[in-house]
């Protein structure tokens, strides 16, 4: 998403995609115990490998990466939309905690810079 959004991409670069999901599965996973986040991440691993069952897809960190037969290197980072814009991502490190993203910031930033 940021590479390509800033018309900096390489070859080698990857693509960056935040994918909004519904909020009550927050409030779902959220009342578990344990690594919450990375049960998440499994999940959403689980979800993409039923439509591309040949592709090798990881959960890794904060993000589940897609790595197509092609050489093209995709990063999705589940995420939870709050009010006021901004989203909370989770990242399975270290037993798992919820980090906060401001993509909308990160755009308005970006173009200031221009």
């Amino acid at each position: 998403m940021r590479s390509y959004g800033r018309g900096t991409a390489i070859n080698t670069s990857d693509i960056d995609i935040l994918v909004s999901l519904p909020s009550h599965l927050f409030d779902s996973y959220n009342n578990l115990s344990g690594n919450v986040q990375s049960r998440l991440l499994q999940a959403v691993r689980s979800a993409i490998k039923q439509s591309y069952p040949t592709s090798d897809i990881r959960a890794d960190g904060q993000i589940v990466k897609i790595n197509f037969c092609d050489g093209i290197l995709f990063e999705i980072l589940p995420a939870f939309q709050n009010i006021d814009g901004t989203y909370i991502y989770p990242d399975s490190n270290l037993g798992g905690n919820w980090l906060s993203t401001n993509p909308k910031a990160e755009q308005d930033e970006m173009r200031k810079k221009k």
